[in-house]
């Protein structure tokens, strides 16, 4: 008899140069002087290794980069690709209530397939009265869930993705167990809700290469974090490539797979590609290619043709 082996969803976050604050100075490259054409370029790259999805933050592009309307960002995104899921952090308020959004679902097609939308409740990102029509998937990161606890419950009841910050399995298991719970407890069937943990990832060669080039990189910042005032991190990975497919093979059924922060762009998302998820796909544990035409099909949700995307409830500013 043979087992079906869970697979996991992978996602990458594109900020900027990387997401790492430092990571203009270790580059040489100006944030700012990233457009729609470096996004396409960055977001086919992710497509190259089947990813789930791709995030794209504020206005459609990257942390620090030209500011460039959710509509041409997007809509230059989804004419150069064909498959990736494009979600976006876009202010639902942008041009009026869900201005933003309905423009984003209508560059990315007629139906919104490919599209999806991210609320930081650990950011306290606003949010808006319900966008009606499609219902692209609602992705909500709610941090360790310990600041707020009724962050948990709230994203738990609307999101079809929850994001979580968790430094080791055991945190991640309390965590994954406590947005299930609340999904039933507001009447939702658990297992239409995925829960991903957030990691940030710094890969080399070797573990010393690693940990010297993250070195550098710290040094390189104005002001150093303090870590007793500091909010919790996410999962913080410095290593290998078979260190982070190590890593998420112990995690495997813990979450339903991560968003992938890379430190430095492109660099460590070639690596990913190149790397990481080959040693996944011999294990059986990642896609060789895209299946679903969808986001929601492709995460294993269910199509609520008709139904309204809504984020009401969630922490607003």
């Amino acid at each position: 008899m043979t087992v079906a082996v869970k697979q996991l969803h992978l996602g990458v976050v594109l900020d900027g140069v990387g997401h790492h604050p430092a990571a203009w100075r270790e580059t040489g490259t100006d944030p700012g002087a990233r457009g729609v054409a470096e996004v396409v370029a960055l977001v086919r790259e992710a497509e190259r290794g089947a990813l789930d999805l791709v995030v794209v933050h504020g206005d459609g592009a990257p942390a620090g980069a030209r500011s460039t309307a959710p509509a041409a960002i997007v809509a230059g995104v989804a004419a150069a690709t064909a498959a990736i899921g494009l979600v976006s952090t876009v202010d639902l308020g942008h041009g009026g209530p869900g201005g933003g959004w309905r423009d984003l679902v209508t560059t990315a097609g007629s139906d919104g397939d490919r599209t999806g939308l991210l609320v930081d409740a650990t950011a306290g990102t606003a949010t808006s009265p319900a966008v009606e029509g499609a219902a692209p998937p609602l992705l909500v990161a709610v941090g360790d869930g310990d600041a707020d606890r009724g962050e948990v419950a709230r994203a738990a009841a609307r999101a079809d993705v929850v994001l979580v910050d968790a430094t080791n399995l055991a945190a991640a298991r309390a965590l994954r167990t406590r947005v299930l719970e609340a999904a039933m407890d507001a009447g939702r069937d658990p297992g239409q809700v995925r829960v991903l943990a957030r990691i940030d990832v710094l890969l080399a060669a070797t573990d010393a290469e690693a940990l010297a080039r993250r070195e550098r990189l710290d040094g390189q910042l104005d002001v150093r974090p303090d870590p007793t005032t500091a909010p919790p991190a996410p999962l913080d990975f410095v290593g290998t490539a078979d260190g982070l497919v190590d890593l998420f093979v112990r995690w495997v059924g813990v979450v339903d797979g991560f968003l992938i922060r890379p430190a430095l762009l492109p660099e460590v998302l070639t690596a990913v590609i190149d790397d990481v998820v080959p040693r996944l796909r011999a294990l059986g544990l990642f896609r060789s290619g895209y299946a679903e035409t969808s986001l929601r099909a492709r995460l294993g949700l269910r199509d609520p043709s008709g139904e309204r995307l809504s984020v009401r409830g969630l922490p607003t500013t």
